[in-house]
């Protein structure tokens, strides 16, 4: 089985305007057997999203090459973990934060008779057999203006994955989110017929060729619709002959009197098109001609030409929808809460009103130099990391919902450190690298607090009365202790109050300010 790729991608006005980098990221596979296009976008808000997609295709990429049997043969929720799984062990690897980074992740994969497809966030796959059809679209998160992302704590909840056995002649488009806004309608989920003309350019002409259509009609079309960047990638099967370039496959004779026949067909085409746009056909046209004259490639005319004109009839007709792009905001805390003398810590310069938050982190250090860290990444209790107590911190506030411990999540708010006890048969997902607790010393307080934190009583904090007070006065500030698993003196307040530390255990503090200067 033959396949033919081709693809176009166009970096974003809002990323043009921002000096920033096209967030959009492709691999192609063709090896072992395998035919594989991965497509991954990220989230502009996230400071190491270009690295992170780049790691997120090659890591999908490496997978499918090498393991593509296995991942078809297992049940779909072991597929979705093995996946996972090897992509955030790849992102491990970087040392940084995942919650500085975030990847969307589209693929499809052929071998043999069978494929496997996967998607999750925006964009989507578009699918040919008899006719174009959306396989999958642009997912929406918990608030409209997100999307889902492989580097989720939730990401098996909205991965999508498809596999089957595949009909002859067959062909898969990869969409980003910005050629969505031109390529698939909002109302219905339809396809436009644009697509179909994709298809059956690539089963006639040369993926390159194809490509530089693609490139210039999304450039002069496309980009009215959205702000984000635009990439489609495609594949079709194709018989050898349709593949054969050279003169193994004719002479140049031959191709250029072809050439000039599909120039014939494809103006008569363009005649008939125009008669229902006569003045943007005839525009369409002209811009066509004086490309292909200046590149002196005729073959290249017929393809601009014609599918300049189905993309501007595609867009006439379907799609006026507005750019969501890839400019979603996200709702994030605020880790910069100011803390004034009203939370009764006394500013160490008389004059000096307030402090951020950054201004109280702990310090934390450890026993040793060299020790054994963890990547972030899944981890079985028991076979790939041993029961025991471990420790997180970055330097930075620990985010909401990007620990979980058999798929419940160990943070409901911000929190510098915390340290989580694991038993042989828990699952621990983790967004963040992490240490065995037994390395840490014990954690200092700074300005004589300890802000909010999982900390370890008779280690971290010693056992006695405390007060408390809040960071962000807009917010409650909470704190209670667990022993043995079990939750006691849930104390929840305003602005400040006081607490007694109790004997052994953890206290958690959340939107909190520990004053270590004892009551009594």
């Amino acid at each position: 089985m033959k396949i033919k790729y081709s693809h176009g991608i166009v970096t974003g006005s809002t990323h043009l305007k921002l000096g920033m980098p096209c967030l959009n990221k492709i691999e192609i596979i063709d090896e072992n057997g395998i035919a594989a296009m991965v497509l991954t976008d990220g989230d502009d808000n996230k400071e190491s999203s270009e690295l992170c997609t780049g790691i997120v295709a090659k890591a999908a990429a490496v997978l499918l090459k090498n393991r593509f049997d296995d991942l078809f043969a297992t049940e779909e929720d072991v597929t979705k973990r093995t996946m996972i799984q090897s992509i955030m062990q790849e992102l491990g690897k970087t040392d940084l934060a995942l919650i500085s980074m975030a990847s969307t992740l589209t693929f499809v994969a052929v071998k043999d008779s069978r494929y496997l497809a996967a998607h999750i966030g925006h964009g989507g796959i578009i699918g040919l057999a008899e006719s174009c059809t959306v396989l999958s679209g642009p997912q929406k998160g918990l608030y409209g203006n997100k999307t889902n992302y492989i580097t989720d704590l939730n990401a098996s909840d909205n991965l999508q994955i498809d596999k089957g056995y595949l009909q002859e002649p067959f062909g898969y488009m990869l969409i980003s989110d910005g050629a969505c806004q031109s390529l698939c309608d909002n109302g219905t989920g339809s396809p436009s017929p644009v697509c179909g003309t994709l298809f059956g350019w690539l089963r006639e002409h040369d993926g390159e060729t194809v490509g530089e259509a693609l490139v210039d009609n999304i450039n002069k079309y496309f980009t009215e619709n959205t702000e984000a960047d635009i990439t489609i990638a495609m594949m079709v099967s194709a018989e050898d002959e349709q593949i054969e370039e050279g003169p193994a496959a004719a002479t140049e004779e031959a191709i250029q009197g072809e050439d000039k026949r599909e120039q014939k067909d494809q103006e008569e085409a363009s005649t008939e098109d125009a008669a229902e746009d006569a003045s943007k056909t005839s525009d369409l046209q002209n811009d066509s001609i004086k490309k292909a004259e200046g590149k002196s490639k005729l073959r290249s005319y017929g393809i601009f030409a014609l599918i300049a004109v189905a993309v501007i009839i595609g867009i006439i007709f379907f799609f006026q929808s507005a750019n969501d792009g890839n400019n979603d905001k996200n709702i994030k805390a605020d880790a910069n809460a100011e803390v004034t003398t009203e939370t009764g810590i006394q500013a160490e310069d008389p004059e000096e009103e307030s402090y951020t938050i950054e201004d109280y982190y702990p310090n934390v250090t450890y026993s040793v130099e060299d020790f054994e860290s963890f990547p972030a990444g899944q981890y079985e209790v028991g076979i790939d990391i041993p029961a025991g107590e471990y420790f997180f911190c970055t330097g930075e506030m620990l985010q909401p919902d990007t620990i979980e411990i058999n798929e419940e999540s160990c943070l409901s708010g911000q929190l510098f450190c915390m340290n989580i006890q694991v038993e042989e048969g828990d699952t621990l997902l983790s967004q963040y690298s992490f240490v065995s607790s037994d390395l840490v010393n014990p954690i200092q307080p700074v300005k004589g607090v300890l802000i909010s934190g999982k900390y370890k009583i008779g280690k971290d904090l010693a056992p006695g009365q405390y007060t408390i007070a809040s960071i962000d006065k807009a917010l409650e500030g909470r704190c209670y202790f667990i022993l043995d698993g079990e939750i006691g003196d849930d104390v929840v307040y305003e602005d400040s109050d006081t607490i007694t530390v109790p004997e052994e255990g953890y206290a958690v503090a959340y939107n909190s300010m520990i004053i270590i200067e004892k009551i009594d």
